[in-house]
């Protein structure tokens, strides 16, 4: 008689972990081969403006019902693409299907040619020409904003610092106001112990790799928790389409841009240590930054475990603001998680779309 060796639990057991194993190696050739730099981009889009390395591309929407269109926008620190990273989770793809155009402002990689940007050119010039061209690309005097993290700051000095704009309403994600409240990341610059001049190159701009380093900082396990979070995925079904959530979220995250030396030093100057907004000494050239004088009203979305913008450091925007134009939705997520994954799909995009409804113009009336 043949001698049974392993029980049948232990034969079972020895299956799935050879079925996992294989899993593993397939999604694993997989991830390495895969294009992780972009993105996936899954939504259809043209570029409608173009003004030195600074791209302005529309998301048109399949069903626009809204005339104002939507014009969002990170700043110097991350690409964009994020606000179309995933196929059936795309946070353009989403506003497309609420019934309005989007436009997405990609401000390029700056190199040497930019070094002399400064927070000037970049609110005063670039924003208000990618504005009048989303006017006149979709027909309507109004627009809306979404300005997300730095983005914000560039959002609020634009609206803050001049009486006319053509913005209806305003959305900010994640928007660094407090510097005070900022993480560790930030502190080397506010205490003097290192001076923007020691990050700038001799080409005039802060190299990509440091602005991920300085950022790396807050959470110097995100590496080895992102391997661990890989390692669970490769083990699943190839179809799920984890793999490439996890490649795109991951590659995004670590792909950052060169952000210019003469505008990083205002910025350490003027928000890390001047606390520009709180202590209501920001300004657009000659003119101040009046946030208490903003008479569009303003949605304030908030990511309660936000590590890069902690929720005390966009919290006092609403003191900064007229009461009668503030609004406010803070969210169980992380900073990523404003504008990926579930909460983003549930709860982000729909606040965002109430929001905007009630103060758009149905398309065909006057905006």
């Amino acid at each position: 008689m043949a001698r049974t060796f392993g029980t049948p639990d232990l034969v079972g057991a020895i299956r799935r972990e050879l079925s996992t194993a294989t899993n593993r190696a397939r999604n694993g050739i997989s991830y390495l081969t895969m294009d992780k730099s972009e993105g996936l981009n899954p939504t259809p889009r043209v570029l409608v403006g173009s003004r030195d390395k600074v791209r302005l591309w529309k998301y048109p929407s399949k069903n626009r019902r809204h005339a104002e269109p939507i014009v969002a926008f990170l700043g110097l620190v991350s690409r964009p693409y994020v606000f179309d990273l995933l196929p059936g989770k795309s946070f353009v793809g989403q506003l497309g299907d609420a019934g309005y155009d989007v436009y997405v402002l990609d401000w390029g990689q700056p190199d040497h040619e930019e070094s002399a940007n400064s927070m000037e050119t970049y609110v005063d010039f670039y924003l208000p020409r990618a504005f009048k061209i989303a006017q006149r690309d979709s027909g309507s005097p109004g627009i809306h904003v979404i300005a997300y993290c730095f983005g914000a700051i560039f959002g609020l000095m634009y609206q803050g610092s001049r009486g006319n704009s053509p913005i209806r309403a305003l959305t900010t994600l994640a928007a660094p106001v407090d510097f005070r409240k900022m993480p560790v990341y930030t502190q080397p610059f506010q205490d003097g112990s290192i001076r923007p001049r020691d990050v700038i190159t001799d080409e005039g701009i802060v190299p990509a790799a440091v602005v991920a380093r300085t950022l790396a900082m807050r959470t110097p396990t995100y590496d080895v928790t992102q391997a661990v979070g890989l390692w669970e995925k490769l083990a699943g079904d190839p179809k799920s389409g984890a793999i490439e959530a996890h490649a795109a979220m991951t590659g995004w995250v670590r792909d950052h841009v060169n952000f210019p030396g003469v505008a990083f030093e205002q910025f350490v100057r003027d928000f890390l240590n001047g606390n520009g907004f709180v202590n209501r000494t920001a300004r657009v050239g000659n003119r101040p930054v009046a946030l208490d004088r903003i008479d569009i009203p303003i949605l304030s979305v908030v990511a309660e475990r936000d590590d890069l913008v902690p929720p005390a450091a966009s919290y006092p925007l609403r003191d900064l603001v007229p009461e009668g134009v503030y609004n406010e939705v803070v969210l169980p997520a992380g900073h990523v998680g404003l504008v990926l994954g579930g909460t983003a799909k549930k709860i982000t995009i729909p606040a965002i779309v109430d929001f905007f409804s009630s103060h758009s113009s149905e398309l065909g009336e006057r905006a």
